[in-house]
């Protein structure tokens, strides 16, 4: 079966180069490159099957990616290492929201001097021209 190739590639991919994202997403494209070719929901299950059993299987293994999922489910507890990054965007979040409401609070003084610099530009290049 193709599901089953394109599995074992990625976990190939995941044991030599340690990467569950890159792994992962060869997975996922490939899956849904043949779900949408053949419309098959056979394909889309059996995949998800594979995916959770070697997601599974790797976490018993592979020390790193137990450091991943431990890190995922209490990011807090690593804050000052490993996990930095995680909490960094979980504050960031929590302050702009995801239409980026923070930069336009904590900048607006900055925004207000770009913008009277702008106007400033236009109305002296309609002057000159």
């Amino acid at each position: 079966s193709p599901v089953l190739l394109a599995w074992g590639f990625a976990m190939l991919v995941l044991i030599a180069e340690k990467d569950l994202g890159s792994s992962l997403l060869y997975f996922v494209l490939f899956t849904v490159m043949i779900w949408v070719s053949t419309q098959r929901l056979s394909y889309l299950i059996i995949s998800f099957g594979l995916f959770i059993c070697g997601a599974l299987i790797s976490w018993r293994i592979f020390e790193h990616i137990q450091a991943r999922v431990s890190i995922w489910h209490d990011p807090w507890s690593f804050r000052s290492g490993s996990g930095y990054q995680l909490v960094e965007a979980a504050i960031a979040m929590a302050n702009g929201g995801l239409i980026v409401q923070g930069l336009a609070v904590e900048n607006q003084i900055a925004f207000q001097k770009w913008k009277q610099i702008l106007y400033l530009q236009l109305l002296v290049k309609k002057w000159v021209c």
